[in-house]
């Protein structure tokens, strides 16, 4: 699957989500980042959430997320796999209970939005803030360095996409936004 998009309010991104699973009897796709064709790695159809990202700098990043062996109801542990923008891959278990989406990675934050699809919840919460991370680096927001590590606030990246698609007009872009900024306020109140 190559990636190659340029919609700067959804960012760009692909998943194995939308891929029919009985089609191609495949287990994982092998993505490759824009016109460069840098390898991202390999989606992997069992993981919970599979996608590949352009983060606001420019650099790419894929991610699989899955149930960690050490996951309980009290302690929500989730598994992530994936390839940062320097192409290192890395593997890295996530507590649910440890993220603050106010101050967390993309790592984190796919983890999140792990537990969310096994929760039965809308996700999306990672894809909507490049989104919104993307509008600041088009008005001259400046994200060097950025990477799969970085720290920065979810919540208000969400919420500034969402808005910005409200007073544009876009009520598709609001209303697909809102589910998951419903999810992602609702698991913080509930902490």
């Amino acid at each position: 699957m190559l990636i190659n998009g340029n919609a700067p309010w959804a960012g760009q991104w692909a998943s194995v989500n939308t891929v029919n699973k009985t089609s191609t009897g495949a287990e994982s796709f092998s993505i490759a980042a824009g016109s460069s064709g840098k390898h991202l790695g390999n989606l992997q159809i069992s993981a919970l959430v599979a996608a590949g990202i352009r983060l606001p700098n420019g650099g790419w990043m894929s991610a699989n997320v899955f149930k960690s062996d050490n996951f309980t109801d009290e302690n929500p542990v989730m598994l992530v796999k994936g390839i940062d923008v320097c192409g290192t891959p890395f593997e890295v278990e996530v507590n649910i209970n440890d993220v603050n989406p106010r101050n967390a990675s993309f790592v984190e934050m796919f983890a999140l939005d792990g537990y969310f699809t096994l929760q039965g919840k809308p996700a999306g919460v990672t894809r909507a803030a490049v989104g919104g991370m993307i509008q600041q680096e088009l008005n001259g927001g400046n994200f060097d360095g950025f990477n799969a590590f970085s720290k920065m606030d979810f919540v208000a990246a969400v919420q500034q996409h969402m808005e910005t698609q409200r007073s544009n007009g876009n009520w598709e872009g609001y209303f697909w936004l809102r589910p998951i900024f419903d999810t992602l306020s609702n698991h913080i109140e509930s902490r």
